[in-house]
């Protein structure tokens, strides 16, 4: 009797130990073959998505201008055909008016007179950036910029003009709308036309 239970226990033992052991050739099997398959499957991927992205897009053209985002009122920001230095200066007069700091030297003192004048208008919305572009350069030779300032709720755009005296630029005008609601912008420019678009 005690014969007969080993035996019984020593079968059954015998054939769990095969039956794990057999679960575990399965899987090395399986993890074995998707080693070998998964490099091709990933290439395929690779392969597959780089087909779809037209190379003109992945990979910028010799001699080709740089591109710059657009704003939905004022159109393609960026310096334009506009000088360096006068890219330059309308970037330090849009952060002065930005900051509302009269004690900023980034701008002449001529000109940070002038801009005092438009503090005011900041100060009743409180813009916390501002986009600039469209640079151009007029027949007179003075340069002008497109330029948006936008706070939390409202925003205001306008166009800037400088003019060059000596080796300095200095600020000509600032020209300004009426100041609008951030739904207004949403609702008047929903499709791909900028109210300041220049014809010429």
């Amino acid at each position: 009797m005690i014969n007969f239970f080993y035996l019984v226990l020593f079968f059954s033992f015998n054939s769990y130990y095969y039956y794990i052991m057999r679960r575990l050739y399965f899987f090395s099997f399986v993890l074995l073959v998707s080693s070998l398959f998964w490099p091709a499957y990933l290439f395929s991927q690779e392969q597959g998505s780089s087909a779809t992205i037209p190379e003109l897009l992945r990979r910028p053209m010799r001699g080709e201008a740089p591109r710059y985002p657009r704003d939905m009122v004022i159109g393609e920001l960026g310096q334009g055909t506009a000088p360096d230095n006068a890219w330059q200066y309308a970037q330090r007069i849009a952060a002065f008016l930005v900051s509302q700091n009269q004690n900023n030297p980034a701008v002449s003192e001529a000109d940070s007179d002038t801009l005092v004048e438009y503090l005011s208008v900041m100060e009743s919305f409180e813009p916390r950036t501002y986009h600039l572009g469209g640079g151009r350069t007029e027949v007179d030779g003075s340069v002008s910029f497109l330029v948006r300032f936008i706070g939390r709720e409202q925003w205001i755009a306008g166009e800037l003009y400088l003019y060059l005296e000596g080796n300095t630029w200095q600020m000509d005008e600032l020209v300004l709308e009426e100041l609008r609601t951030m739904e207004e912008g949403r609702s008047s420019y929903s499709f791909n036309f900028s109210p300041y678009e220049r014809f010429y």
